[in-house]
């Protein structure tokens, strides 16, 4: 997963944005011509589950590595960390292949109506914030480890953002997180 931190930002845009879209496209190309649809109700799931592992592994790559090159006398918990953004992952897992029934003609294990959707609800508000929890952990590392002392909420806000909006974000982070693990590439570790 270290890999992560020397890609380029041109090639995670490729990564993130590019590639999905372009499988995406070849998918619904397919599914005009297909006979058999049901196959498509397994691969656009079975393609978010993919796609969304890969940006949560650039998270937990980020999270897990900036604490390592946090300066003395800062601290932050990075098991933490880590079990909270196991919580959306396991989550956004889940989620996904819910809805994937939802969307099929096959035996669910729930049928859609409201009262369903409101038993979610509260997982779904805790998975929120868990993942605001590691986006604001992971700017907070990236600035304390640029200012070599411990990031207050007003130095970091805006990293914040740039990595909830990560496909915006990742033309100005990961630049930063190049020139941090440029040196030792051979260091970062998961």
């Amino acid at each position: 997963m270290t890999k992560f931190l020397t890609l380029k930002h041109w090639q995670l845009i490729a990564l993130f944005a590019i590639l999905p879209v372009f499988i995406e496209f070849v998918l619904l190309t397919f599914l005009l011509f297909a006979k058999n649809r049901a196959i498509m109700y397994y691969a656009f799931p079975l393609l978010t589950i993919f796609f969304l592992i890969i940006l949560f592994c650039w998270y937990y790559s980020l999270g897990v590595n900036l604490h390592k090159k946090l300066p003395a006398g800062v601290k932050m918990n990075v098991l933490k960390f880590k079990i909270l953004l196991f919580i959306p992952v396991l989550y956004t897992f889940l989620f996904t292949i819910i809805v994937a029934s939802f969307t099929s003609n096959f035996t669910t294990f729930f049928k859609p109506n409201a009262g369903n959707f409101l038993k979610v609800l509260p997982m779904h508000i805790i998975a929120i914030y868990c993942f605001v929890y590691c986006m604001s952990f992971i700017g907070k590392a990236l600035k304390s480890v640029e200012i070599k002392r411990n990031a207050m909420y007003d130095d970091y806000w805006a990293l914040f953002f740039l990595i909830w909006f990560f496909p915006v974000g990742i033309w100005i982070i990961q630049p930063r997180i190049n020139k941090i693990f440029r040196n030792n590439a051979g260091n970062a570790q998961i």
